[in-house]
């Protein structure tokens, strides 16, 4: 079954100032970055346990899990899954060399 992606708004903002950040040197690149998010987000709406669950300090965090853009490995993709509704709900995109526990989720 697949499930239908949400996109939090703080995800939104992730995924836009990733795309400006490589588009402003080289525009191509930054496109098919997009289109990496999307084939990735629906990779994980089709096999929504494919990522990694991590423990965090913040304990309202159990279950989210991790899975890195497909060929921008350096991006992670941090999402809760709902089984009851159906739905995953896509937190944040980070870049990996960050502190995953300082996150604001």
């Amino acid at each position: 079954m697949t499930y239908v992606v949400e996109k939090s708004r703080r995800s939104s903002r992730d995924i836009e100032e990733a795309f400006v950040f490589i588009a402003e040197n080289d525009l191509d690149r930054g496109i098919y970055f997009l289109v990496a998010i999307e084939d990735t987000l629906t990779l994980i709406s089709e096999n929504p346990s494919i990522g990694w669950e991590r423990s965090y300090q913040n304990s309202k965090l159990t279950g989210v899990r991790n899975w890195r853009v497909k060929g921008f490995t350096k991006f992670i993709l941090i999402y809760q899954i709902d089984s009851q509704l159906n739905e995953i709900r896509l937190l944040r995109l980070v870049n990996s060399s960050r502190d995953l526990n300082q996150l604001d989720l």
